[in-house]
């Protein structure tokens, strides 16, 4: 008496993380960054299967390890996150990092590069493989959203900016965009990841692993400062 049903796969636009962030650059090149996150679909139900159930001093150990993502010796000065067995309110949490030396200066210059998300939970694609015999399969397709604002140090300017570029074919996009705010000291970044499909042909798999690498090009991701003199 059974019966197969095809399971409820929900798009990209359900599969949803929205992400806030700041980073607060110092003239040592120690960073604070802060992460607000707002989850849906596959990335909700990800983000409460790690936090239900845990004990006080497990969530503290858990949003230390997300700390420990950004970079050696950070550490968390606050986190918050919604009730994870409240089901009927949107999952969402956010976290205050302080992380020394992130920034690297040598001489007149500061190195700085883009810090990738630390979260375990949201659900990323690695084509890790040069070549495939066989289709490529994520879990599901996605939408990931990032606005971030980068405060540069006190005596420091812009001399390096990656391009702004967008890439798109039927199963992926890719967007990034730079935009100094006006008031000069502030760097603006947003990106966007879209997955459109979960399955991606053998035959189609280099273009898409070429188009997700672009990611991690360090031209994509480097922010040069330069000291101002006098």
């Amino acid at each position: 008496g059974a019966e197969l049903i095809e399971a409820y796969d929900p798009p990209h636009e359900v599969n949803l993380a929205n992400i806030d962030a700041t980073y607060d650059l110092d003239q040592n090149g120690d960073l604070r960054s802060s992460f607000s996150l707002s989850l849906d679909g596959y990335m909700d139900y990800r983000a409460r299967v790690q936090l239900k159930n845990k004990k006080p001093v497990e969530l503290e150990q858990y949003f230390q390890r997300i700390a420990n993502n950004i970079g050696f010796g950070s550490r968390t000065e606050r986190y918050s996150h919604s009730d994870p067995e409240n089901l009927q309110n949107p999952m969402e949490l956010s976290i205050d990092v302080v992380s020394p030396e992130i920034g690297v200066v040598q001489d007149e210059m500061m190195i700085f590069e883009l810090i990738g998300l630390p979260f375990h939970f949201i659900y990323s694609v690695a084509p890790s493989l040069e070549m495939r015999f066989y289709d490529f399969m994520a879990v599901t397709d996605f939408t990931i959203s990032v606005n971030a604002t980068i405060d540069l140090p006190d005596g420091y300017r812009l001399a390096f900016v990656p391009d702004d570029f967008e890439m798109e074919n039927e199963y992926v996009r890719l967007l990034f965009d730079f935009e100094q705010d006006s008031r000069n000291g502030v760097l603006n970044y947003t990106s966007t990841t879209v997955l459109k499909q979960k399955r991606i042909p053998a035959d189609d798999y280099f273009e898409f692993k070429e188009m997700f690498d672009e990611r991690f090009k360090r031209k994509n991701r480097i922010i040069l400062l330069e000291r101002i003199s006098g």
